[in-house]
Protein backbone atom coordinates (compact mmCIF):
# COMPACT_ATOMS: atom_id res chain seq x y z
CA UNK A 1 0.00 0.00 0.00
CA UNK A 2 0.93 3.59 -0.74
CA UNK A 3 0.76 5.97 2.19
CA UNK A 4 -1.38 8.40 1.01
CA UNK A 5 -1.17 11.96 2.10
CA UNK A 6 -5.06 13.42 2.77
CA UNK A 7 -6.06 16.29 0.33
CA UNK A 8 -8.91 18.74 0.95
CA UNK A 9 -12.74 18.43 0.10
CA UNK A 10 -14.10 20.95 -2.37
CA UNK A 11 -17.57 22.14 -1.80
CA UNK A 12 -18.52 21.39 -6.03
CA UNK A 13 -17.11 17.99 -5.43
CA UNK A 14 -20.10 15.48 -5.36
CA UNK A 15 -21.33 14.80 -1.79
CA UNK A 16 -21.70 11.49 -2.15
CA UNK A 17 -18.51 10.23 -4.35
CA UNK A 18 -16.55 12.04 -1.51
CA UNK A 19 -17.86 9.83 1.06
CA UNK A 20 -17.13 6.87 -0.49
CA UNK A 21 -13.94 7.66 -1.60
CA UNK A 22 -12.68 9.34 1.14
CA UNK A 23 -13.92 6.44 3.57
CA UNK A 24 -12.24 3.98 1.81
CA UNK A 25 -9.20 6.06 1.55
CA UNK A 26 -9.36 5.85 5.70
CA UNK A 27 -10.26 2.09 5.59
CA UNK A 28 -7.70 1.26 3.58
CA UNK A 29 -4.99 2.69 6.09
CA UNK A 30 -7.08 1.52 8.79
CA UNK A 31 -6.28 -1.87 7.50
CA UNK A 32 -3.11 -2.03 6.53
CA UNK A 33 -2.27 -0.75 10.04
CA UNK A 34 -3.83 -3.83 11.41
CA UNK A 35 -1.98 -6.18 9.05
CA UNK A 36 0.96 -4.18 9.76
CA UNK A 37 0.27 -4.69 13.88
CA UNK A 38 -0.24 -8.22 13.27
CA UNK A 39 2.67 -8.75 11.41
CA UNK A 40 4.74 -8.15 14.61
CA UNK A 41 3.06 -9.89 17.39
CA UNK A 42 1.19 -12.05 15.20
CA UNK A 43 -2.06 -12.21 17.84
CA UNK A 44 -5.19 -10.56 16.08
CA UNK A 45 -7.11 -13.15 15.68
CA UNK A 46 -10.86 -10.86 14.65
CA UNK A 47 -11.70 -10.38 11.58
CA UNK A 48 -12.33 -6.69 10.86
CA UNK A 49 -14.65 -5.67 7.67
CA UNK A 50 -14.01 -1.94 7.43
CA UNK A 51 -16.91 -1.76 4.50
CA UNK A 52 -18.82 1.39 3.57
CA UNK A 53 -22.45 0.68 4.30
CA UNK A 54 -24.70 0.58 1.11
CA UNK A 55 -26.42 3.56 0.11
CA UNK A 56 -30.02 2.54 -1.15
CA UNK A 57 -31.15 5.90 -3.27
CA UNK A 58 -31.52 5.71 -6.91
CA UNK A 59 -30.39 8.90 -9.32
CA UNK A 60 -27.92 9.51 -5.66
CA UNK A 61 -30.16 12.28 -4.93
CA UNK A 62 -29.67 14.41 -2.04
CA UNK A 63 -32.24 12.98 0.08
CA UNK A 64 -33.27 11.35 3.54
CA UNK A 65 -31.46 8.13 2.66
CA UNK A 66 -28.32 9.87 1.88
CA UNK A 67 -28.56 12.23 5.04
CA UNK A 68 -29.18 8.86 7.05
CA UNK A 69 -26.57 7.17 5.31
CA UNK A 70 -24.20 9.91 5.82
CA UNK A 71 -24.36 10.13 9.54
CA UNK A 72 -24.20 6.12 9.34
CA UNK A 73 -20.45 6.67 7.55
CA UNK A 74 -19.75 9.01 9.97
CA UNK A 75 -20.35 6.60 13.22
CA UNK A 76 -18.46 4.02 11.12
CA UNK A 77 -15.41 5.67 10.88
CA UNK A 78 -15.29 6.76 13.90
CA UNK A 79 -16.27 3.54 15.86
CA UNK A 80 -13.75 1.47 13.28
CA UNK A 81 -10.70 3.72 13.75
CA UNK A 82 -11.47 3.76 17.80
CA UNK A 83 -10.96 0.15 17.28
CA UNK A 84 -7.77 -0.15 15.24
CA UNK A 85 -6.66 2.80 18.54
CA UNK A 86 -7.79 0.05 20.78
CA UNK A 87 -5.29 -2.10 19.13
CA UNK A 88 -2.13 -0.21 19.36
CA UNK A 89 -2.79 1.09 22.79
CA UNK A 90 -3.36 -2.66 23.40
CA UNK A 91 0.24 -3.45 22.25
CA UNK A 92 1.83 -0.68 24.04
CA UNK A 93 2.00 1.08 20.37
CA UNK A 94 1.87 4.82 22.11
CA UNK A 95 3.73 7.97 21.52
CA UNK A 96 7.01 7.85 23.25
CA UNK A 97 7.38 11.13 23.72
CA UNK A 98 4.35 11.15 26.64
CA UNK A 99 4.04 7.43 26.81
CA UNK A 100 0.23 7.73 26.98
CA UNK A 101 -2.28 5.37 25.56
CA UNK A 102 -3.56 6.91 21.70
CA UNK A 103 -6.78 8.74 22.63
CA UNK A 104 -10.16 7.99 20.75
CA UNK A 105 -11.10 9.99 17.55
CA UNK A 106 -14.59 12.34 17.34
CA UNK A 107 -15.65 13.15 14.63
CA UNK A 108 -19.05 15.66 13.73
CA UNK A 109 -21.70 13.57 13.03
CA UNK A 110 -23.75 15.59 9.92
CA UNK A 111 -27.27 16.23 11.16
CA UNK A 112 -26.81 19.38 9.53
CA UNK A 113 -29.82 19.66 6.81
CA UNK A 114 -28.16 22.11 5.02
CA UNK A 115 -25.26 21.59 2.52
CA UNK A 116 -23.05 24.50 2.70
CA UNK A 117 -19.68 25.54 3.20
CA UNK A 118 -20.30 24.98 7.17
CA UNK A 119 -21.25 21.25 6.23
CA UNK A 120 -17.60 21.38 4.01
CA UNK A 121 -15.18 22.10 6.61
CA UNK A 122 -17.08 20.07 9.24
CA UNK A 123 -16.38 17.15 6.60
CA UNK A 124 -13.18 18.25 5.96
CA UNK A 125 -12.18 18.36 9.74
CA UNK A 126 -13.70 14.94 9.96
CA UNK A 127 -10.76 13.25 7.18
CA UNK A 128 -8.49 15.66 8.33
CA UNK A 129 -8.82 14.20 11.70
CA UNK A 130 -9.19 10.46 10.78
CA UNK A 131 -5.89 10.94 8.60
CA UNK A 132 -4.08 12.72 10.84
CA UNK A 133 -4.82 9.84 13.73
CA UNK A 134 -4.31 7.12 11.24
CA UNK A 135 -0.58 8.93 10.46
CA UNK A 136 0.07 9.12 14.09
CA UNK A 137 -0.42 5.27 14.48
CA UNK A 138 1.64 4.61 11.57
CA UNK A 139 4.76 6.36 12.76
CA UNK A 140 4.37 4.53 16.21
CA UNK A 141 4.20 1.39 14.07
CA UNK A 142 6.73 2.04 11.58
CA UNK A 143 10.02 1.31 13.35
CA UNK A 144 8.90 -2.24 13.56
CA UNK A 145 8.26 -2.95 9.49
CA UNK A 146 10.94 -4.04 7.35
Amino acid sequence: MIWTQYQDIHPDDDLIAIYKQKTQQVYDKAKFLIQAVNGVFMDIDDEFNFTIPSLVNPGDLLNRAMYLWTIKVSQDVQRDLNTVVDIFNAHGLVDEITNKDTEYLIIWQPRRLVIDKVYFAKLNSNYKSANALLDRLFNYIKPYLN
